[in-house]
């Protein structure tokens, strides 16, 4: 019963709220389940890697061009974009040096920008 008003809601607050569906508790259900899987992600991903205060700070652009390159609010965007922007990276070693691999995702971003803002899953605004 979550699952189903977490749609309604996200689909049209006002019409979940007319059909009896608490909005408040909805919404405060998705963030405690959305912060518990990103501390969950961080205490896994802290597991493989040395623990140090700037930890997540190299992952923060090639998650951000992930989102834009797949277009902002699709979730089918994101993991494709997220799947190309790992792909380019790695496969980037091969042609320029491994201390460039960190500018792929920005030049992915400005390419995606340049070409198709909205990005690739992305509707264009009306």
């Amino acid at each position: 019963r979550t699952g189903i008003a977490m749609r309604g809601v996200a689909e049209s607050p006002d019409l979940a709220r007319i059909s009896g569906v608490n909005v408040g508790a909805i919404i405060t259900w998705v963030w405690i389940i959305g912060a518990s899987c990103a501390a969950l992600g961080g205490v896994l991903y802290g597991m493989t890697v040395q623990l140090r205060p700037e930890l997540g700070f190299g992952l923060i652009l090639p998650l951000f061009a992930a989102a834009i390159l797949g277009g902002a609010g699709s979730l089918y965007g994101a993991v494709l974009g997220g799947m190309i922007v790992g792909l380019s990276e790695n496969l980037s070693v091969m042609i320029i040096p491994t201390t460039y691999k960190p500018a792929i995702p920005f030049l992915l971003i400005l390419v995606i920008l340049y070409f198709r803002p909205q990005g690739l899953f992305g509707e264009k605004s009306r």
